[in-house]
């Protein structure tokens, strides 16, 4: 259906590797009506890890292209000389230029005036989405926020979770960007960087920044720890 063929774009289902196996988004099967209206915003079995949203929100930033993540840039021997090196691939068009701009400018408004704003940074224009994972009847959801920045010229992505989230002052389960509370566990993140001509990967304790986007090259995206949230809302 068109859901489906939609996520799938943006990388749902595949099996990738970078090179260790990344453990694969998935939607449901079979849906009736209401479970599919259920889906469209990230619930009833919807599954994602971080990386995946970070490669959603990598995709809008580079104008609707989703890049291949990898871990390893490149190969050095002990003589420095260059052994190997990764060249990067796109995977899809996930969206249209177009709608990826249209996308960046709702994003934009979240930060601005909407859930997001905790996210602002002086002098920076940042888009951004919050969400709410559900994942047990009794259970705190985990709290979600995927963001790039600058809005109008993307350097890095970033995909968050906070599990458990504290409950935001909406009333809703997950916090806004920045909202904790003592106790909670570090989030995870991963962040695809994204600069035409980028430098080394780093990577961090629960997530990662890569080196590079490129419209038609580069766009990596290291992993953090790959552990599924279910039930995704927004």
């Amino acid at each position: 259906d068109a859901l489906r063929a939609q996520a799938e774009k943006f990388g749902f289902g595949d099996s990738l590797s970078v090179p260790m196996r990344v453990t694969p988004s998935t939607l449901p099967a079979e849906l009736n009506m209401p479970q599919l209206a259920q889906s469209s915003i990230g619930q009833f079995d919807v599954r994602v890890t971080p990386l995946q949203m970070a490669m959603v929100a990598a995709g809008v930033a580079n104008d609707g292209a989703v890049m291949k993540p990898y871990l390893v840039q490149s190969v050095i021997g002990s003589d420095l000389s260059v052994i190997e090196t990764t060249d990067p691939q796109e995977l899809s068009q996930a969206v249209t230029p177009d709608v990826a701009a249209q996308l960046t400018r709702m994003m934009e408004a979240v930060v601005t005036d909407g859930s997001g704003t905790r996210a602002q940074i002086d002098g920076v224009a940042v888009a951004g989405k919050s969400g709410t994972a559900q994942h047990g009847e009794g259970r705190k959801p985990h709290a979600w926020f995927i963001s790039f920045a600058p809005a109008d010229d993307p350097q890095i992505a970033v995909a968050e979770r906070l599990a458990p989230g504290p409950v935001g002052r909406r009333g809703r389960g997950g916090a806004e960007p920045g909202e904790s509370h003592q106790g909670d566990p570090a989030p995870e993140e991963s962040s695809p960087q994204g600069r035409r001509s980028g430098s080394p990967a780093t990577q961090h304790e629960h997530g990662v920044e890569p080196g590079e986007r490129h419209r038609r090259g580069g766009g990596q995206v290291e992993p953090g720890r790959f552990e599924t949230g279910q039930h995704q809302g927004g």
